[in-house]
């Protein structure tokens, strides 16, 4: 007798054969409904409908649309059906789910959601079930072996509408260009959304950045950085027009007082002592992008940049690790 784990395996191969089978089924109706999405009314909804293991995958597929920031919710047949239908509006678009097509829950809400102006949409098995026939568009993804034990519990047709609707959600994403930066938006909260904010949301600005001359003697722009609130360990050096043409860190400081221990270089003019053409980045970097950078170029700070290459700002490593962290 196999082990749980091979029999596991099993299952899981099994299930994968059918997403892998379906795939090949997607005709061109699915081309139909994303555009339905995509080009749909601005004040229009997407409401997600089934139910029992239908209604979870409703439920899920309603958080994922919402996440890349189609306004999406899902609706318990049982509740709509019984005074909830104020929740329809005319131009609203409700996908119905239900792998037999033949759940009279869900069937006997299509009429009523077509009166009220919504376009109906099925994600079943079969385009001639009943639900497949009374809605307005239907993704049909053909019959499906359950995995398991008699192939009698929902696991593969359960895996399938769910991959189904997850790649509808994906293509709309896709279409509409939908950015990291905005997916950040609707993810505020966990290391993922923080990861995702613009860099402008955490760098350091105004009197928290030191920004000096390049004309200035050594010894006054150490003082100048050692001085700057928050203690960021650099300045960032501009000409005369305000573009960056350095920066001076700690880093730079510990090797000349190693190779100068006289302190001759503290005389010197900033300009001969700074590293010349430093890491900067725009002000629109995500938070992500710009821990990629810090980590391949194993430096602590980057010069946030406007597109005139001013400074607006400094990144700190230490900042980005309170923000993944959570304490910012």
């Amino acid at each position: 007798m196999s082990s749980h784990r091979d029999y596991g395996k099993s299952v899981i191969c099994e299930i994968a054969a059918s997403l892998e089978e379906v795939s090949s089924r997607i005709s061109e109706s699915f081309d139909q409904i994303v555009n339905i999405i995509i080009h749909r009314p601005i004040h229009s909804r997407i409401l997600f409908c089934g139910v029992g293991k239908a209604g979870f995958v409703a439920m899920k597929l309603a958080a994922t649309f919402s996440s890349v920031g189609i306004s999406s919710f899902f609706v318990h047949p049982s509740e709509v059906f019984h005074g909830d239908l104020g929740c329809v509006q005319n131009g609203d678009i409700v996908i119905t789910l239900s792998n037999s097509g033949e759940t009279e829950e869900v069937v006997q809400l299509v009429q009523p959601f077509r009166d009220l102006g919504a376009l109906t949409i099925a994600i079943t098995a079969s385009a001639s079930s009943t639900l497949g026939r009374l809605t307005d568009h239907v993704i049909s993804y053909g019959s499906v072996k359950e995995a398991g034990h008699n192939n009698l519990a929902p696991t593969s047709s359960v895996t399938v509408m769910l991959a189904v609707g997850d790649a509808v959600a994906m293509s709309a994403a896709r279409a509409l260009n939908f950015s990291s930066s905005e997916f950040g938006r609707y993810h505020p909260g966990g290391s993922l959304g923080r990861a995702l904010l613009p860099i402008s949301k955490v760098m350091r600005t105004g009197e928290y950045v030191c920004i000096v001359s390049s004309e200035l003697l050594t010894r006054e722009v150490i003082k100048r950085y050692a001085e700057t609130p928050g203690r960021p360990g650099a300045a960032i050096v501009v000409d005369d027009s305000g573009t960056v043409v350095g920066i001076f860190t700690d880093g730079n400081l510990r090797r000349l007082v190693y190779d100068d221990q006289e302190g001759s270089f503290l005389k010197a003019p900033i300009s001969s002592l700074l590293t010349k053409n430093p890491k900067t980045v725009n002000v629109r970097l995500l938070i992500r992008d710009a821990l990629d950078l810090l980590s391949t170029y194993q430096i602590d700070q980057l010069i946030v940049v406007d597109d005139l290459n001013r400074p607006s700002g400094l990144l700190d490593i230490q900042d980005v690790a309170r923000v993944y962290r959570g304490t910012e």
